[in-house]
């Protein structure tokens, strides 16, 4: 008897290692530049350039909103497993701005929900296809509120994380979306660029080292003007929409939602905009707790910073666009179980979905807008000095978050071996050595030259 139960249990033991090892490897801190994927992607980056535009006629801007608030209760999204919403606070929109120059045009498309859905993306892709716009033609990014809704994604973490796909919701959502990219094209009109970057420090913090951690501070601001004197605003910051409370499962917009509210309430601005900038160490900072107080009170005063620089801005005429997607190679996973374990690639896979990463780039007059396929530090772009090296290739440099692909967050490598945090134990799905490889990315974008041949838009 004892001999049999030795034999269960060293079966059990033995299939307990198998599954194990099958399971879990060690983190890999391979460097950089013994990766093959990294070596093949600074390889393609050597050889882009941009294929700028000059335009055929002046620069033309348009924009549009669609209230994209479900008309019944549905799973939210943020904050992990939620279920149904039982309150709307605050009704969300998907918001576009169009900007075309007779050649060529793009499409700025921004959502208030925790981000830019995959499934959604692909969605549009096809859909907007016969509309005119090609994948590169088209900027996705997200308020990034945790308080919106959910039920868009179909991986299996997706579905247990967001709540069970529904594909006619999906559909719903994409048919607002088109909505709100075809008014804003129907509505462009000649207009001129400005662009302000708008010191704000005392509204955010570095969520990862509170104490002495860098933090991007700034508002940055992109302004259209019709010739008709109608004004559009494409605002970004860095600190996370998280200021309410998980239990209160209330649809609202966060202080984002606030800030363009307020905008548009002044009489000199026809319509504003948001998109999640660099967030992926920085929270909002405020004496106040988590609450709608709190996120009326950052609201109004980010608003009024911008408003209060409303007159100085500088319009430029410039009807220069470019615009592409830079596939991002990447490594297997590595997403963390333990401070030294991650979940093998395959297991990660199945579970989420193989790592897709990109970079969507567009280029309006000198603004270069970079749209980011994670949740992007603001600590590494001020660390590497991104906004002076632009500055020195004569750009504004112009950062967001969720572009439609997720690969979780991308911080400083510093803390990576501290393993302290959420943001680079569950959170960090791409192991070590990655902010360090995306920050040269960025750099090698900011100083790809120029093509001075006219571009052509591709066939559909």
């Amino acid at each position: 008897m004892l001999k049999k139960t030795a034999i269960v249990v060293a079966v059990i033991i033995g299939l307990a290692g198998l599954l194990f090892l099958s399971l879990f490897a060690p983190i890999d801190y391979t460097p950089l530049s013994e990766l093959p994927s990294v070596r093949q992607t600074y390889k393609q980056l050597d050889t882009m350039t941009y294929k700028a535009s000059e335009g055929s006629s002046a620069l033309k801007a348009g924009w549009a909103r669609k209230n994209i608030t479900p008309d019944s209760p549905i799973n939210m999204a943020g904050y992990g497993l939620r279920g149904p919403y039982i309150d709307v606070s605050d009704s969300l929109f998907a918001r576009t701005m169009v900007i075309e120059n007779g050649l060529t045009h793009i499409a700025i498309i921004s959502l208030d929900l925790l981000m830019f859905p995959p499934v959604i993306m692909q969605m549009l892709y096809d859909t907007l296809s016969a509309q005119g716009f090609t994948q590169n033609e088209l900027y996705f990014t997200a308020t990034h509120t945790h308080n919106g809704f959910g039920n868009w994604e179909k991986s299996m973490a997706g579905r247990l994380i967001f709540g069970n796909y529904l594909p006619d919701q999906a559909t719903l959502l994409v048919n607002k979306i088109v909505a709100s990219v075809l008014d804003a094209q129907q509505n462009t009109s000649n207009a001129a660029i400005a662009y302000r970057k708008i010191e704000a420090q005392e509204w955010v913090s570095n969520r990862i080292n509170e104490e002495d951690g860098v933090v991007d501070p700034y508002l940055r601001v992109i302004e259209a003007k019709k010739t008709n004197g109608d004004r559009a605003m494409l605002v970004s910051f860095a600190a996370h929409a998280v200021n309410l409370d998980a239990d209160i499962w209330q649809l609202d917009r966060d202080y984002p939602g606030v800030l363009v509210d307020e905008l548009e309430m002044d009489p000199k601005v026809d319509f504003a905009m948001f998109c999640a900038g660099m967030v992926a160490s920085h929270n909002l900072k405020s004496e106040l707790p988590k609450g709608h107080k709190r996120i009326k009170e950052a609201g109004v005063q980010l608003a009024k910073k911008i408003l209060e620089v409303e007159d100085s801005l500088v319009y430029s005429d410039n009807s220069t666009l470019a615009h592409f997607d830079i596939e991002v190679m990447m490594p297997p996973s590595q997403m963390r179980v333990s401070c030294g374990l991650r979940l093998k690639d395959w297991a990660f896979s199945l579970f989420f979905g193989p790592l897709k990463a990109n970079i969507k780039v567009a280029l309006i007059g000198n603004i270069l807008m970079l749209g980011m396929p994670s949740d992007f530090s603001g600590e590494l772009s001020i660390n590497a000095q991104l906004d002076q090296l632009a500055d020195v290739q004569q750009k504004e440099l112009f950062i967001t978050s969720f572009n439609g692909n997720y690969v979780g967050y991308i911080t400083d490598d510093k803390y990576y071996a501290g393993c302290n945090h959420d943001e680079v134990k569950s959170m960090n799905w791409v192991g070590p050595h990655k902010g360090a490889y995306f920050t040269q990315i960025i750099k090698s974008i900011i100083e790809m030259p120029i093509a001075g041949e006219a571009f052509e838009r591709p066939e559909n």
